[in-house]
């Protein structure tokens, strides 16, 4: 009977554990990334630019800012909005604190 316990508890254990370690793939890692788009020329807030990051498409709120989760190995954003030309920006997840993307009028 110990012995029944006693391997129920190990292999309970190694579960959790197992559990709390995910293996270190770069594609299954994720990253907060915050950003705020604003017209180059004027400074001015964004609001509804769209914002394509990997597979995610989200929108700038009110204040030009958006926030979203994406794969460490993400490598570009693209922004768009009517009216300004569309921009495609290289990115370094681990490398910004916040991403500030500026759009030019057309």
């Amino acid at each position: 009977m110990k012995r029944l316990v006693l391997i129920n508890i190990i292999l309970f254990s190694s579960l959790f554990i197992q559990a709390g370690n995910p293996t270190e793939n770069s594609s299954t890692s994720s990253v907060m990334v915050n950003g705020r788009v604003i017209d180059k020329s004027s400074g001015d807030e964004i609001v509804g630019a769209e914002i394509k990051i990997g597979d995610k498409t989200i929108y700038s709120d009110l204040e030009g800012k958006f926030t979203t989760i994406i794969a460490t190995n993400t490598k570009e954003i693209t922004i768009k909005y009517i009216s300004y030309l569309d921009k495609v920006v290289q990115i370094y997840p681990f490398s910004y604190n916040t991403i500030e993307l500026e759009l030019s009028s057309k």
